[in-house]
C-alpha cells in the first residue's frame, strides 16, 4: 500500500471475504489464517492475480495456470506478460478494480463448459511462462517453447519477424487439445 491516493485492489478483494465459496484469506493481517496456497490453486476454478511488485506477486498467474486455475486480473496498464504470445483473453478474465464488488457474479457467470475452454487453452500456453531452458523443467517440459524463447520471439515480431513460425505452433496445440 502506497498512501490513500494508490490503488489497494487487495482491501477491495478483502470486502468480499464472507462471500459463499471463495476462499479470500488476509494472511497479512493474521498469519494464523495462512493456507497452502498451491492447494488451494489445485482445487480452485479461478485464482486471482493482484497487479504485481508494489500490489501483489507478478508470478502468481504463472502458478495458477500451471495448477489448472483460471487466472483473474486485476491490471492497471492492461497489459500481460508476454501478450504478443499468450492468448490471455483466452485463458484468464481481467476485472478492474471498479468491479470488484461484482466479481462473485463475473466469477459465477462463467459455465463449467467455458472454463474448460479456457482451461484446455491455457495447456497450450503454460510453457511460454517458465523459463525451462535456464531453471529447468518443472513439469516434463522440454526447453523450446519457454519463456526465454518466447521473450526473444516477442523481440522478433517487434521488429517485423516470427509472428508466423508463432501462430502455426499454437494453433497445432489448440487443434490437439480440441479434439
Amino acid at each position: 500500500y502506497e498512501g490513500p491516493h494508490s490503488p489497494n485492489v487487495r482491501a477491495d478483494l478483502l470486502k468480499l471475504a464472507d462471500e459463499p465459496d471463495f476462499k479470500i484469506v488476509n494472511s497479512i493481517a493474521d498469519k494464523s489464517k495462512r493456507v497452502d496456497a498451491i492447494e488451494w490453486m489445485g482445487r480452485s476454478h479461478f485464482c486471482w492475480v493482484p497487479p504485481g511488485q508494489r500490489y501483489g506477486d507478478p508470478r502468481r498467474h504463472i502458478v495458477a495456470v500451471f495448477f489448472g486455475c483460471i487466472p483473474v486480473f486485476t491490471i492497471p496498464d492492461g497489459h500481460y506478460t508476454l501478450e504478443e504470445l499468450i492468448p490471455w483473453k483466452n485463458i484468464s478474465l481481467t476485472v478492474s478494480q471498479s468491479q470488484l464488488p461484482m466479481l462473485p457474479s463475473i466469477l459465477r457467470a462463467v459455465s463449467p463448459k467455458e472454463r474448460e475452454r479456457m482451461r484446455a487453452s491455457a495447456a497450450c500456453a503454460w510453457r511460454r511462462l517458465w523459463f525451462s531452458s535456464i531453471y529447468g523443467n518443472c513439469l516434463g517440459e522440454s526447453g523450446g517453447d519457454d519463456a526465454f524463447d518466447g521473450l526473444m520471439l516477442t523481440l522478433a515480431m517487434r521488429v517485423g519477424r516470427g509472428r508466423a513460425a508463432h501462430e502455426r505452433s499454437l494453433h497445432q496445440c489448440l487443434r490437439r487439445h480440441a479434439e
